[in-house]
């Protein structure tokens, strides 16, 4: 068959075909291009003990990566699930285009393993799931503060929350980690005194199910080994908004001593507000779930 390449493009080629190969196989030995491997959905068999995270860009990044990090140091596994810009809207819905409008930065099972958005499993997933998860942790509510902090805070407001916890199998523990303190930034233009209200409502839609670290109230030291005597947990990536270096872990610091405390076997399952960050309990329900 006759060559469809010019006589110029044709030399080009023959010279430099073994280059490109050796070059293309180069950066996907790096992960830079996409194998097979990449366009599987998320892992969603668990491994007996293993915990379930889920939440927005705070746990896709710094904070979620040093959470899990020192979970795994303690002996708890973690399956991470994040979406950038994600809301209980989307997690609560089991559309398989439930993301498709954020097609931001996501990832699932943590340890650098990313996937389109549409990959990442709804929190209904793991309402029948065998093994079922050791617990159930949602690191939400930035995202929905905008949508949700001007309108009026009531149940309905909350309807997806509730869906969200509903999912969570039976005799399974839960927290939900609060969103910290917004000062300045966009949370705070678009909230502004609502933004307490709003985070108090959340909460007291959380606790009729689940724990909840109001993070908020967290002090964390230095050291990050006491989160009720240091500064408040304020964003410093410079965006008034995300978490990084010292400041993410010390989040993650306070909040994976409230995992801890819901995975030890006299832990109840509901939380009354926190004055400094740690996780007090109101009794638990007459009849269990």
């Amino acid at each position: 068959m006759n060559s469809v390449l010019s006589p110029g493009w044709r030399k080009f080629f023959d010279q430099h075909f073994v280059t490109l190969i050796k070059g293309t196989l180069l950066l996907a030995s790096f992960g830079l291009i996409p194998s097979p491997a990449h366009a599987q959905s998320c892992r969603t068999q668990l491994q007996p003990n293993e915990v379930v995270l889920i939440g927005d860009s705070h746990t896709a990044g710094p904070f979620g990566r040093s959470l899990e990090r020192q979970l795994e140091a303690q002996g708890v596994g973690v399956a991470r699930y994040a979406v950038a810009g994600s809301r209980a809207l989307q997690w609560a819905n089991a559309n398989e285009n439930r993301f498709a409008q954020l097609n931001i930065s996501s990832s699932c099972e943590g340890r650098g393993n990313s996937r389109s958005a549409g990959d990442v499993p709804s929190a209904l997933q793991w309402r029948e799931a065998r093994p079922r998860p050791a617990a159930m942790v949602f690191a939400l509510g930035t995202n929905d503060a905008g949508a949700l902090c001007r309108g009026s805070l009531n149940a309905n407001a909350f309807a997806d929350v509730r869906r969200m916890l509903d999912a969570v199998p039976n005799g399974t523990p839960c927290l939900w980690v609060g969103p910290p303190q917004f000062p300045t930034g966009p949370v705070a233009r678009s909230c502004g005194e609502r933004y307490g209200a709003y985070v108090d409502a959340l909460r007291e839609t959380v606790i009729s199910r689940c724990h909840f670290l109001d993070s908020r109230n967290l002090r964390p030291n230095a050291t990050a080994s006491s989160c009720s005597d240091g500064s408040p947990l304020i964003a410093n990536a410079g965006d008034d908004l995300h978490f990084s270096g010292q400041r993410a872990e010390a989040w993650a610091t306070c909040a994976s001593s409230g995992i801890q405390q819901i995975l030890a076997p006299s832990a109840d399952r509901r939380e009354a507000p926190a004055t400094n960050g740690a996780i007090p309990r109101r009794a638990a329900p007459s009849t269990s779930r």
